[in-house]
């Protein structure tokens, strides 16, 4: 269950996302920046969420929101309804590519492992978290339970 303190994460998600936007914008150019502070921002919402037994669209949301080319929309829509096309279309095309970079950073990190976030894990030093002891799976230690698992998945079928 998430409370009020995961506030602070997704404060920090998004604050780490912003600066790391405004940092690399010199170097990398608008698509460049958003792409690797997205990156980080969606990096930093699985370590919350991991940490914290949250699902990761609490700490993403917070993070990506200052990321989003809300003014690009608005200046898009803006130069198409006084009919000027082509900075319409110039602004239109600028606002998709930055919402494409926020796509691929997304997908990229979600494409890692879950495994490689399980380090931030607390509690789990010696395996015995109650959170995810229910999800995970140890073999039989005897020849009794192996046959009632056998027995019960005969039965199933």
């Amino acid at each position: 269950m998430c409370i009020e303190t995961d506030y602070v994460n997704c404060g920090l998600a998004g604050g780490c996302g912003w600066i790391c936007y405004k940092l690399l914008l010199a170097g990398c150019g608008l698509f460049g920046s958003t792409f690797f502070a997205t990156v980080l921002v969606v990096f930093l919402s699985r370590l919350s969420a991991v940490r914290r037994h949250c699902p990761v669209t609490i700490f993403l949301v917070a993070g990506i929101f200052p990321l989003v080319p809300g003014a690009g929309i608005y200046w898009t829509a803006y130069y198409v309804v006084t009919d000027q096309l082509a900075k319409a279309s110039d602004r239109g095309f600028q606002t998709l590519k930055i919402a494409v970079a926020i796509v691929l950073g997304i997908l990229f990190v979600f494409e890692f492992p879950q495994k490689w976030f399980r380090w931030a894990e607390r509690g789990t030093a010696a395996g015995n978290d109650p959170h995810t002891a229910l999800f995970q799976l140890q073999s039989p230690t005897t020849d009794t339970e192996s046959r009632y698992i056998q027995q019960c998945s005969t039965h199933l079928m």
